[in-house]
C-alpha cells in the first residue's frame, strides 16, 4: 500500500491557542504550505491533520472513523498554501465522507454512519447524579490511547486496569467498572476496535470505543458500571418485582460487596455467592429453566443489588423480591440473531486483534 506525503511546512498562526481540559476541534488556524498525496488513506490523513494541529496549535484533534472500511478509502490531490481545515474538507469529499464535530473529537465517516453513532448516543441510557458512574467518567482523562483492531473484550480489560491503577489521590470517590453482556448467539466480545485518542475524557472513550466497533456494539451507564453489549441485549435489562418486599431491596441496594470476581461460573454457582451476601435475610430459590450464557464478572465496591442483577442479566434471568425470599426467573426471550463477524480487505474475518491497546500513562 503506498502513499507519499510530500510536505513543505509554512506556519501561519492567529491568536494561537494553547490546551485546554477539552481538547478544541478548530484546527482553522494552522496553514501547511504544500501537500502532495497519491493514492493515499483517509485514516493516514486524518493522521497527519491530527499531528500537524498538535503540532502547530499544541491542540490533538481526535479523529474517530466509523463504518467499516472507512479509514482505507483512497485519495489522490495537490494543494498549495492550505489550512488543515480546508485539507480535511477536501479529503472527505474525496472519499464520499462526513466530519462530525462532537465533544473531544470529530466523527468521520458516511452521513449514514455518522448519524447512526451519533444517535446511538443520544439513546444509551446514563444514570446521572451524585456518585454516579457517569459523575466519574468525566473526572478521568486519558492521556494517549492507541487500538489497532483490538477485541471489546481486550479494550474493556484495559479501560478497567487503567481505573484501578490511577492515584488514591484522585479525585474519585468510587471507580466506576465495565461489564460486557456477550449474548452466545450474537457475540460483540471480539468485535474489532481501532482508534488512536490524546488527552480524552472517559466518558468520551467510552462512546467511541461503541462508534468504532460499528452498530452490533453499543453500551448503558448505571450508577456503579459501564455496561457494554448488543443495542437489543442492553434493551433487555432485568427488572426486578420488588412490591412484596420494599424495604428487603432497599437493604440489598445499601449492602456494599467491596470485591466480586466470577470468571466464566454457572448461574448456580453465581448464586452460592449471593447466598454468602444475603446473611440469612432471605432464601435463594433458582426456578429460571431457561438461562443462556455463562456469568463473568468482575466489580469493585457494587450493591447486592446490583449484582444480582448483573448476574441474572448475563444468564438471561430476572428476579423476584419476597418477605423471605429471592426467587430467580426466566427473562424475557432474546431476539434471535446472526453472529456478529467483520470481513477483512482479504476476506477473512477479523474476529482476531492486530495488537493490544496501548496507554501511555
Amino acid at each position: 500500500m503506498k502513499c507519499w506525503f510530500v510536505i513543505i511546512i509554512t506556519v501561519c498562526l492567529i491568536g494561537r491557542g494553547h490546551a485546554q481540559a477539552q481538547p478544541s476541534v478548530s484546527i482553522g488556524n494552522a496553514r501547511v504550505g504544500s501537500v502532495s498525496l497519491a493514492d493515499a488513506e483517509l485514516g493516514e490523513v486524518l493522521a497527519f491533520i491530527s499531528s500537524k494541529s498538535e503540532e502547530l496549535l499544541k491542540r490533538p484533534v481526535n479523529f474517530i472513523l466509523v463504518g467499516e472500511g472507512s479509514g482505507s478509502k483512497k485519495l489522490s490531490l495537490n494543494l498549495n498554501d492550505i489550512p488543515l481545515s480546508a485539507l480535511l474538507k477536501y479529503a472527505c469529499e474525496l472519499t464520499g465522507c462526513v466530519a462530525e464535530i462532537v465533544p473531544d473529537g470529530v466523527l468521520v465517516g458516511s452521513k449514514k454512519d455518522v448519524l447512526r453513532a451519533k444517535s446511538d448516543w443520544n439513546e444509551a441510557r446514563v444514570v446521572t447524579g451524585r456518585g454516579s458512574a457517569a459523575s466519574q467518567l468525566s473526572l478521568i482523562t486519558i492521556p494517549s490511547l492507541q487500538l489497532e483492531a483490538a477485541a471489546v473484550s481486550e479494550v474493556i480489560t484495559f479501560l478497567q486496569s487503567h481505573v484501578d491503577g490511577l492515584n488514591n489521590g484522585s479525585r474519585l470517590a468510587r471507580r466506576p467498572n465495565f461489564l460486557l453482556i456477550n449474548n452466545p448467539d450474537a457475540p460483540v466480545s471480539e468485535l474489532p476496535v481501532s482508534l488512536e485518542l490524546k488527552n480524552v475524557r472517559l466518558s468520551s472513550v467510552i462512546r467511541f470505543i461503541s462508534a468504532a466497533a460499528g452498530p452490533e456494539l453499543s453500551y448503558r451507564i448505571d450508577r456503579g458500571a459501564v455496561v457494554f453489549g448488543h443495542k437489543a441485549d442492553l434493551k433487555m435489562a432485568p427488572r426486578p418485582q420488588v412490591t412484596a418486599s420494599p424495604s428487603g431491596y432497599v437493604w440489598m441496594k445499601n449492602k456494599l460487596i467491596p470485591k466480586v470476581d466470577i470468571s466464566g461460573a454457572s448461574l448456580e454457582e453465581s448464586l452460592q455467592l449471593i447466598r454468602h451476601y444475603v446473611e440469612g435475610r432471605f432464601n435463594v430459590v433458582n426456578q429460571a429453566t431457561k438461562t443462556k450464557g455463562m456469568v463473568k464478572l468482575k466489580l469493585k465496591n457494587i450493591s447486592l443489588a446490583s449484582l444480582l442483577a448483573y448476574i441474572c442479566e448475563q444468564s438471561n434471568t430476572n428476579f423476584r423480591v419476597e418477605n423471605r425470599a429471592l426467587i430467580i426467573i426466566d427473562g424475557k426471550k432474546r431476539p434471535e440473531r446472526a453472529s456478529s463477524v467483520r470481513v477483512g480487505k482479504k476476506g477473512g474475518t477479523t474476529s482476531g486483534t492486530k495488537g493490544k491497546p496501548a496507554f501511555d500513562n
